[in-house]
């Protein structure tokens, strides 16, 4: 909230066609958000739409487009490279140790970092367990709960998600040779 305001703030003086201040509220707002992420190592163009909530060591790559996620516990997770994540992505890294000195479950945590790999497009309100991968070019659905492996290229959804199609690998891997990437920078 504070970061939207601030940017339309910023422009609203400025001498521009209402297209350009929209633009440039925008990121404005994205560089006030990944200016609050401390010790996130961030990729280039990346834009946040958001507010959102990593933990510290984490990574998010090269012109990846985030909504909003918030990544809970104490491991991290890693974003690779043309993603796009879209709103109430929830991201756990560690869990309680349930095989402890007490019960329900000991004072200590079971640490299992999460990896999202390149060009993968993640629907809304999806939540990844903990020691989560997703390979290259996947497609999670809308409102999936994700654990364990999915593997490149696969289609999953579902609570707990499961792989339900695959992609056309031939076709994906002549896009990537080609460099057709969807653009969030554009105008920008």
């Amino acid at each position: 909230m504070f970061e939207r305001l601030l940017a339309k703030l910023l422009v609203f003086w400025l001498p521009l066609p209402k297209a350009k201040k929209k633009v440039l509220v925008i990121r404005l707002r994205s560089k006030l958000f990944a200016m609050g992420l401390k010790k996130v190592k961030l990729g280039r163009d990346i834009r946040f739409e958001k507010k959102s909530v990593f933990t510290p060591g984490s990574e998010v790559g090269d012109r990846t487009k985030v909504t909003e996620i918030h990544v809970f516990g104490k491991g991290k997770i890693k974003i690779g490279r043309y993603c796009r994540l879209s709103w109430g992505l929830r991201v756990h890294t560690s869990n309680h140790d349930y095989r402890g000195d007490l019960l329900p479950f000991g004072e200590g945590n079971v640490i299992k970092d999460v990896e999202i790999g390149d060009f993968v497009w993640i629907g809304a309100d999806v939540l990844l367990l903990p020691g989560t991968k997703i390979g290259e070019g996947c497609i999670i659905q809308g409102g999936s709960v994700v654990h364990g492996e999915i593997p490149p290229c696969s289609i999953a959804g579902g609570n707990p998600a499961k792989v339900f199609a695959q992609r056309d690998r031939e076709h994906f891997e002549r896009l990537k040779a080609e460099k057709r990437y969807l653009s969030h920078t554009e105008g920008w």
